[in-house]
């Protein structure tokens, strides 16, 4: 008995790339709107997680694909029930269940990006690595496999999408090894400039501020930012005067909301001028408290910030004098 194929059928069974590019905005859509709802719900238990909210995103996206993609749905999610694509097997058949979590749990791995903030910056810049990796593979496949259209997810599953029409049709196309080349020089690339970046990051004179804001009581994440730009237009003169400024910016994230905003800023700036190796050099210091959750597929913040001429600071905190002005 001949075997049908797409020629015979004259259609073809891998659904393509917009479809379902739009298949999984829909499914993003609906997880994002699951989110806020158990966002409004649970808020405040989700803020007590801080850095591990991701993980709540990521077991809720892992369920909602492994369940909808498997057979027990037909192989099909939300998106792809109104795209009219489905995942299958490479015999054409619907995935179990096993399959379709394992394939849900490397594709939701993209949630879980504000994880980093869970460990010390070279695990997780390691985690954004593998998440990134993750990203840019399937987004290579989707768009330059043009035979089989699969992810990184489905490459390592073994499984395809395709129009539900095609349903039971076997399809014998492989990935281009071409394919799989490229993306190991960009991994190999990409790996080189992460490491020497990390490696940067540690001597890095903003890390000492980095490391002094995790130690404040209630802060579970901390960002600092330098940053130099020239004036554009000077508006107490009226002119262009090409003068350099330099802000340096210091965001704390807090579990609970702070009873004094107020007093956790004034110690993020104290923990600024006393470990910056030459405060001298900064114009202006902006600090932000951060309170809510980012449980990857949804997030909420409330900000408190201020922003002030070092001067300002130095002498609101009765900082006259740097210990490391003096250091040889």
């Amino acid at each position: 008995m001949e075997t049908l194929t797409s020629e015979i059928l004259g259609y073809r069974p891998i659904c393509g790339v917009w479809r379902r590019l739009a298949a999984l905005f829909i499914d993003s859509i609906a997880l994002g709107l699951l989110g806020m709802c158990l966002g409004t719900i649970f808020g405040q238990q989700f803020a007590l997680l801080g850095a591990l909210g991701p993980l709540v995103g990521f077991s809720i996206s892992a369920c909602y694909f492994g369940i909808m993609n498997s057979y027990y749905c037909n192989g099909q999610s939300i998106g792809k029930k109104l795209l009219k694509i489905c995942v299958v097997t490479e015999d054409g058949e619907l995935i179990s269940m096993k399959r379709s979590i394992v394939r849900a749990v490397i594709l939701s791995a993209i949630v879980c990006k504000g994880l980093s903030f869970a460990t010390v910056p070279i695990i997780g810049q390691l985690i954004d690595w593998i998440i990134l990796m993750i990203f840019f593979g399937t987004v290579y496949f989707y768009i330059f496999n043009k035979k089989t259209r699969q992810g990184i997810h489905d490459i390592i599953c073994g499984t395809y999408v395709y129009n539900v029409t095609a349903l039971n049709t076997p399809i014998s196309a492989t990935v281009s090894k071409m394919h799989y080349i490229i993306c190991s020089v960009v991994l190999i690339v990409f790996t080189l400039v992460s490491y020497m970046t990390m490696a940067a990051s540690q001597q890095n004179e903003l890390f000492s501020i980095y490391k002094e804001l995790t130690k404040l009581d209630g802060v579970y994440a901390a960002k600092v930012d330098y940053m130099t730009a020239k004036h554009v237009f000077n508006i107490k003169t009226g002119v262009v005067d090409g003068k350099e400024s330099t802000r340096l910016t210091a965001s704390v994230y807090v579990h609970n909301i702070p009873i004094n905003a107020e007093e956790l800023k004034d110690k993020v700036a104290r923990v600024v001028l006393e470990n910056y190796p030459a405060p001298q050099n900064i114009q202006t210091v902006m600090v932000n408290v951060y309170y809510g959750y980012n449980i990857g597929i949804a997030s909420n913040y409330a900000v408190s910030w201020s922003s002030a001429p070092i001067q300002k600071w130095k002498e609101k905190l009765h900082i006259f004098l740097y210990p490391h002005v003096f250091h040889s």
